[in-house]
C-alpha cells in the first residue's frame, strides 16, 4: 500500500470544510490499508508539524490558527514527510487554484487530482467559460424534463 500525505487547512475561506473533508479522506485511506501522514496548513499558510496535524484530524479542532511565522521554513514538514503521493484536500485559493499543484510538481511529488493548468482554469469561471465556448462547447440550457 502507499504512503499518502493528506494536505488540509490552508488560507482559503473554506479552511474548516477542508479539515472536515480531510478527516473523512484520511479515515477511508487508512481503512483501505494505506499509511497516512496528515499535513496541515494554518490559516496564514504556514505548514504545521505531523503531531499537530494528526491532533487536528482526530480532535475537535475546527481551525488551524495562524502561526505568525514565515511560510517557507515550515515547508520542511512536507519535504521531510517521506510520503509517496499527496492527496490535497485544500479548497479554494492556494489549494484548488493550481498553486499547490505547482508546488507538488516542483518537488516531483505525485498528487491526486487535476494538474496546474486545469486547476487554475477551473478557478477562473470567466476564463473557463471562454475556453469552453472557444472549443465549441459551453453552458447550454436543456429543456425541462417531463415529470
Amino acid at each position: 500500500m502507499a504512503h499518502v500525505g493528506v494536505i488540509f487547512g490552508g488560507r482559503s475561506v473554506e479552511h474548516q470544510v477542508s479539515i472536515r473533508s480531510a478527516r473523512t479522506v484520511a479515515k477511508g485511506l487508512r481503512e483501505a490499508g494505506h499509511q497516512v501522514t496528515p499535513l496541515g496548513i494554518a490559516q496564514d499558510g504556514a505548514w504545521i508539524d505531523r503531531g499537530t496535524s494528526e491532533a487536528v484530524l482526530t480532535g475537535d479542532v475546527k481551525a488551524i490558527e495562524p502561526l505568525g511565522v514565515p511560510v517557507a521554513p515550515t515547508l520542511q514538514h512536507l519535504i521531510t514527510s517521506g510520503v509517496e503521493v499527496l492527496f490535497p484536500i485544500v479548497h479554494g485559493t492556494w489549494g484548488e487554484d493550481g498553486t499547490l499543484q505547482g508546488l507538488c510538481e516542483m518537488l516531483d511529488l505525485p498528487y491526486v487530482g487535476p494538474g496546474v493548468t486545469a486547476s487554475a482554469l477551473a478557478m477562473d469561471k470567466i476564463l473557463s467559460k471562454r475556453q469552453l465556448a472557444a472549443a465549441g462547447g459551453g453552458l447550454r440550457s436543456h429543456p425541462p424534463r417531463p415529470v
